[in-house]
């Protein structure tokens, strides 16, 4: 509560050796818990960004979703056409045409 009162009214939150010298031991121990709370908060401030940051990076840089890998007995279909048309070629014959030949007569 000291600590609270004090530092509020002090210029960038900063306690003079004096001050720290005029501070009672109970102070001085409420002083450090209050210190090791916030810097306990800070901490997990801090680690969340981080998280964040790792987070978007992996976004942003990361592998995509298209390229991740499938479940196990499962594969991207492939888009080659060529395999298609071959695959195609080789079981259907080519069905034969017969020569059609225009009569002259019916000009």
């Amino acid at each position: 509560m000291w600590y609270n009162l004090h530092m509020k009214t002090m210029n960038n939150n900063i306690i003079t050796d004096q001050q720290l010298s005029d501070c009672s031991k109970e102070q001085l121990i409420s002083i450090c818990k209050l210190l090791m709370e916030q810097n306990k908060e800070i901490n997990n401030k801090m680690d969340n960004l981080i998280e964040q940051i790792n987070l978007s990076k992996h976004r942003r840089f990361g592998s995509s979703s298209e390229k991740d890998k499938y479940a196990e007995g499962y594969e991207q279909v492939s888009l080659c056409f060529n395999e298609v048309e071959a695959i195609s070629n080789a079981n259907i014959a080519e069905p034969e045409y017969e020569s059609v030949v225009p009569n002259s007569q019916t000009i």
